[in-house]
C-alpha cells in the first residue's frame, strides 16, 4: 500500500492524521484516537541500507497495536515483529508488501481496539455510530449469539481416534520452536513433503475458510476432505470445493510439493486454471495469473514466458514500434491505442498518416534539445520485486541470475535481491501524445492552407520547432515529387552534335576555317577571363562572414558607414528591397530581429542594433 493512500484513507474515514513523534525527527509519526495521548500506530521511514536493500531511498514500515491478534498476524506474508515497540501486543508490516484491503482491515481493527480502551472483543462486536456528530458517542459491546454449526452434528462429534497414520504423523511434525516469521512457511513445506504422496477416500465433506491457509489451520476432518479432493484432482477429476482448499493445492505446487520438477508443476497449475478456476471459481483467476508469471520466472522456465507474459509482450511490442516505427500504417494503429486525437486532419488520410510518420521519426531523431521518448512516451522503471505475493512459499531463492522477458523487460539478481526493470508510461501520457498530434495537425493546416486554424498548446518550443521544420520538409518533398519529370537521352544529343559538326566542317572553305580558329581562340581567352573573375568572386565571398554575398556585404557596409551605394547597385541591376530582405534573413539568428528597415524609400540600419553590428563585424571598412 502506498503511504499517501493510507493517509488519505484515515483522513476520509476517521478524520485521523499522523503526527510527528519527535520535533527533530521527521521519520517517525504516530496515530492517536480522539481525546487520548496514547498512540496505536507508528509510521516510520527506515533507510534501505539498514534493512539490507542495496538501493538509495527509504522503506516505509507501519507498527500497529493489535493485542492478542498480533500473534496471528505475525505469520502472514509482509508482517513481522514490531519495528519500534518491543511487545507481543504490537505487530509490524512492510507497507509496500501488504495490499490495500489488508492494511485497511488491520488498521480498522487496531483503531477500534484503541477506541474501546483495548477491551478484548472475542465473542463480541463493536457498535460504532455512522454519524460522527451523533450525541451518543459511547461504544457498546453486545454478545454475539452462538453460531449454529451447519455440519452434521453426529459427524462433528465423531471421535478422531481413527486418524490415518500419515495425517497423525504430519500433525506431530509441526515444529513450534521455529520463529513465527518463518515458522508458518517452513512447517507448511515440511508437512507438505510428508504428505506429498498421500491419498485419501473420505466420504464426508467439510468446508474450510481461512486467509493464507496451511495444514496447521485445518481439523482432521478438513484435512481428510482436502486430501480426498486432491486425490481426485491428480486423477483428472475436478470438483467444486472450498476456496481455501484450492489455495492449499496451489501453495503445494509453488513449493514443488508432489511434483517431479518445475515444468510438471507449471503444467498442473495451467490445468487447474483451465479445468477448475475458469469453471468453478473465477475469483482465484487474478491470483493464479500473477503466480503463474512468478512461477515461470522464479524457476527460469523460459519456454513458457511468452505464454504467461502475453499482455506484457504486447505492451512492449507497442513501445518498440513507437520507438522504431517501420511504416505509417503501423504507427497510426499504435497511436490509436494510446491517444484519442485522430481522424481530425483536413488532409487525406493516407497523406496525413505519411506526414505523421515523417514528423514522428524526426522527433525521435532529435536528441540535442529533448528526448522525445522519455518526455512523451515512457520511462524505464526499476524496482525491487517480491515473488509470489500473498502466497505461502518457503524457498524464496530464484533459479536465475537474469530472466529476459523481452528486449525492454527483465528480472535480475543483485546483492541477494530481485529487481524488475520495464517500460512504464510517463505521467499524463495520453494527454502528451494528443498534444503532439494536435500540433502536427495545426502546423500542417497552416503549411497546406487547409481547414480552420487551431490554437497552440504548451509543448516545449524545441518540439514545436522540430514539428514545423519536419512538416515543411515533408511538404517540399511532396511538391517536388509531383513535378513532371523530362528524361533526356544525352547519348543521342552527342551523336547529333557530332554529325552536325562533321557536316558543317565539310561545307566550310579554307578561309572560313581559319576565321573560325581565330574566333575559337578569342572565345577561349574570354572564357578563361570570366572563369578567373568568377573564381576571384568566390574567394572574396568565402571571406565574407554569415553567408553574405559580395553585393550584400558592400550594401551593408555602405549603409553602416553612410557612403554612396545607389550607382553601384544600378550598374549591377540589383533591387534594394531584395538585398534588404536577404541581409535581414541571414543575420536574423545573430541579431534576433530585422536589422534594416525603410524610412520612406530609404533603407536605414535600426539604431538600436548598431552595437550588435559593431560586435559582429568589428571595425571593418
Amino acid at each position: 500500500m502506498l503511504t499517501n493512500n493510507l493517509i488519505r484513507y484515515l483522513k476520509q474515514k476517521y478524520g485521523l492524521t499522523f503526527k510527528q513523534m519527535l520535533t527533530n525527527n521527521r521519520n517517525i509519526f504516530v496515530l492517536m484516537v480522539p481525546n487520548s495521548k496514547d498512540f496505536f500506530a507508528i509510521l516510520s521511514r527506515v533507510p534501505n541500507k539498514q534493512v539490507g536493500i542495496d538501493k538509495p531511498g527509504h522503506a516505509v514500515t507501519l507498527d500497529l497495536k493489535c493485542g492478542e491478534f498480533s500473534k496471528t498476524l505475525i505469520d502472514l506474508p509482509g508482517f513481522t515483529k514490531s519495528f519500534r515497540i518491543k511487545s507481543n501486543q504490537w505487530i509490524g508490516m512492510w507497507l509496500n508488501q501488504v495490499n490495500d484491503d489488508e492494511v485497511k482491515k488491520i488498521v480498522d481493527y487496531a483503531y477500534k481496539l484503541a477506541l474501546n480502551g483495548e477491551i478484548q472483543t472475542t465473542g463480541q462486536y463493536l457498535l460504532i455510530p455512522e454519524d460522527e456528530e451523533s450525541e451518543n458517542t459511547l461504544y457498546h459491546a453486545e454478545t454475539i449469539p452462538p453460531r449454529k454449526n451447519k455440519q452434521n452434528n453426529q459427524s462433528l462429534g465423531k471421535r478422531e481416534s481413527d486418524i490415518p497414520q500419515e495425517i497423525e504423523k504430519m500433525l506431530q511434525s509441526y515444529d513450534y520452536t521455529v520463529l513465527p516469521a518463518l515458522g508458518r512457511q517452513k512447517n507448511f513445506y515440511h508437512q507438505g513433503q510428508l504428505m506429498a504422496d498421500y491419498e485419501d477416500d473420505y466420504n464426508q465433506n467439510f468446508t474450510f475458510t481461512r486467509f493464507y491457509p496451511t495444514y496447521h489451520d485445518m481439523t482432521v476432518h478438513q484435512l481428510r476432505t482436502y486430501f480426498t479432493w486432491r486425490t481426485k484432482v491428480r486423477k483428472g477429476i475436478y470438483e467444486s470445493t472450498s476456496r481455501s482448499y484450492v489455495f492449499i493445492y496451489i501453495y503445494e505446487l509453488l513449493n514443488q510439493i508432489g511434483v517431479k520438477n518445475p515444468e510438471e508443476g507449471y503444467q498442473l497449475l495451467k490445468k487447474l486454471y483451465e479445468e477448475y478456476v475458469l469453471i468453478y471459481d473465477s475469483e482465484i483467476k487474478k491470483y493464479l495469473n500473477n503466480w503463474r508469471k512468478d512461477y515461470v520466472t522464479f524457476y527460469n522456465l523460459e519456454k513458457y514466458k511468452d505464454e504467461v507474459f502475453t499482455k506484457e509482450n504486447k505492451k512492449d511490442d507497442l513501445y518498440e514500434d513507437l520507438l522504431r516505427p517501420t511504416n505509417s500504417i503501423n504507427l497510426s494503429n499504435n497511436l490509436k491505442q494510446l491517444s484519442t486525437y485522430h481522424g481530425k486532419s483536413p488532409l487525406e488520410e493516407q497523406t496525413y498518416q505519411q506526414l505523421v510518420f515523417f514528423v514522428w521519426r524526426k522527433l525521435l531523431a532529435n536528441k540535442e534539445y529533448f528526448d522525445f521518448a522519455k518526455e512523451v512516451l515512457f520511462t524505464i522503471t526499476e524496482r525491487e520485486y517480491y515473488f509470489f505475493s500473498r502466497a505461502i512459499l518457503y524457498n524464496r531463492v530464484p533459479h536465475f541470475d537474469t530472466f529476459q522477458v523481452s528486449s525492454s523487460r527483465k528480472f535480475y539478481q543483485k546483492n541477494g535481491h530481485t529487481y524488475y526493470q520495464y517500460f512504464s508510461p510517463v505521467a499524463r501520457q495520453r494527454t502528451k501524445i494528443n498534444a503532439v498530434l494536435h500540433e502536427i495537425d495545426r502546423i500542417s493546416r497552416i503549411e497546406y492552407q487547409m481547414g480552420r486554424k487551431l490554437k497552440t498548446n504548451n509543448l516545449k518550443p524545441a518540439i514545436v520547432l522540430t514539428i514545423e521544420q519536419a512538416v515543411k520538409e515533408f511538404h517540399a518533398t511532396e511538391i517536388e515529387a509531383q513535378r513532371p519529370k523530362i528524361k533526356i537521352n544525352f547519348d543521342h544529343l552527342d551523336k547529333i552534335r557530332l554529325d552536325a559538326s562533321k557536316t558543317r566542317e565539310s561545307l566550310l572553305t579554307e578561309e572560313e576555317k581559319e576565321l573560325e580558329l581565330e574566333t575559337n581562340k578569342e572565345q577561349e581567352d574570354s572564357k578563361r577571363m570570366v572563369e578567373s573573375q568568377i573564381e576571384r568572386k568566390q574567394v572574396i565571398e568565402k571571406e565574407i562572414p554569415y553567408g553574405l554575398s559580395k553585393d550584400e556585404y558592400f550594401f551593408l557596409m555602405a549603409l553602416w558607414h553612410q557612403t554612396s551605394w545607389k550607382k553601384e547597385l544600378q550598374q549591377e541591376h540589383l533591387m534594394t528591397s531584395i538585398l534588404v530582405d536577404s541581409i535581414n534573413e541571414k543575420l536574423f539568428d545573430e541579431i534576433g530581429d530585422s536589422l534594416i528597415e525603410f524610412n520612406g524609400d530609404e533603407p536605414i540600419i535600426i539604431e538600436d542594433y548598431l552595437p550588435d553590428l559593431l560586435e559582429l563585424f568589428g571595425k571593418e571598412e
